[in-house]
């Protein structure tokens, strides 16, 4: 199994998009709208703490009414991967 650390290190894959914990929701969906990707591996260092999805965001923020740049990655982000 490759871990993070190998990915982040291995040159074909040096345009690997994440997003770390304590970013807002806000910085995730913009890096998947700019890249029409649907979600974002969640990075702290070199290791892999979740992943954060499109759908993540639909359930758990929009139903609640608050802005995407109020909320954290880490408060939204699937942890087990």
């Amino acid at each position: 199994m490759t871990t993070v650390k190998e990915l982040l290190e291995d040159k074909s894959h040096k345009d690997l998009l994440t997003v770390r914990p304590d970013q807002p929701v806000q910085d995730a969906l913009e890096i998947m709208a700019a890249h029409h990707i649907s979600s974002l591996p969640v990075i702290e260092g070199t290791t892999l703490r979740g992943i954060i999805s499109e759908r993540d965001y639909i359930r758990k923020v929009v139903p609640r009414r608050v802005p995407p740049w109020e909320v954290l990655v880490r408060e939204i982000m699937t942890e087990s991967v």
